[in-house]
């Protein structure tokens, strides 16, 4: 299947560009400024994609809230801008658009989000994503192309920018290993959190099924992209130290704790596996310690 493709440098973009290649898929990646139309219509008219996955777009908080200009140009006006040169050349596309689980509101109890829960923004990055959905829905509504919305939940891998929460210990606990140190001390917030995470070719293998899923209905599709279980991040540490044979000393520094962070974000994934007519695997930190370091 021809696939084009925006974000493909980036963490999780890289990782579904060569998964796709992997299987047969011929990839088209868009890498100019999708703020600029004219760049991204000529993308759209030159490549005959049968969809579209756009990754492309702002997602580190900070970056976000450092230039609110910025992230709506890029997050908002951007999506426009890929939708509608999309719409010109590629109607008959799925237009797969990467949103993100923190346009839900946070949850206060140990029930698991599903796609029909209470939708409130949680800051602005996840502000300009909503608006993206809303853009999307509306080509969708009036039969101008046809689009899925996938609210990502947290994928990691040993490559991800170390911004996220593995990698931080990760590279902390690979600079202990190198040095031939078996012990390591980590200076952390709060980690009695249960937290939905999942290796990053978990994503790759969903979304390359809906790419591969014929979708013939001009009507949105909104499925949570996530592992359906959740973990507590004490056990995912010592779990990763274990594996890596260094014992750990973890300091709980009250700076770096968050009094509104919820106690439980666990996405339901049962709608996109249902849709996908396709057996519901069980997560473990196993298997997400196992697919951090493949």
């Amino acid at each position: 299947m021809k696939v084009g493709l925006t974000g493909g440098s980036g963490f999780l973009g890289s990782h579904l560009q060569t998964y796709l290649i992997s299987l047969g898929h011929e990839v088209f990646s868009f890498n100019g400024d999708i703020c600029n139309f004219s760049e991204i219509n000529e993308f759209c008219l030159k490549y005959k994609f049968e969809s579209i996955v756009h990754l492309a777009g702002i997602s580190n908080i900070a970056d976000a809230d450092s230039n609110i200009q910025k992230l709506f140009e890029v997050n908002v006006l951007g999506t426009a801008n890929v939708i509608e040169a999309t719409k010109n050349n590629n109607p008959s596309a799925n237009f797969i658009f990467a949103s993100t689980a923190q346009v839900y509101a946070p949850p206060t109890s140990k029930k698991r989000i599903q796609e029909y829960d209470i939708v409130k923004p949680q800051n602005l990055y996840a502000r300009s994503k909503l608006m993206g959905e809303k853009i999307l829905e509306s080509y969708v509504e009036t039969g101008l192309l046809k689009g899925t919305i996938l609210r990502i939940f947290n994928h990691t891998h040993k490559t991800q920018p170390d911004k996220a929460f593995l990698p931080v210990v990760y590279k902390q606990c690979l600079s202990a290993h190198d040095k031939g140190e078996q012990f390591v001390r980590l200076s952390l917030g709060n980690i009695d959190l249960e937290r939905d995470l999942s290796p990053v070719k978990n994503f790759s293998f969903l979304v390359e099924k809906i790419i591969s899923k014929t979708n013939s209905e001009f009507k949105v599709n909104k499925f949570n992209i996530c592992g359906g279980e959740g973990f507590n991040l004490r056990d995912v540490i010592n779990s990763f130290a274990e594996h890596m044979n260094l014992k750990l000393e973890i300091n709980i520094d009250p700076a770096k704790i968050r009094a509104s962070d919820p106690m439980f974000v666990v996405g339901d994934n049962t709608s996109v596996f249902k849709y996908l007519e396709i057996p519901k695997p069980q997560n473990s930190i196993e298997g997400l310690i196992k697919g951090f370091f493949e």
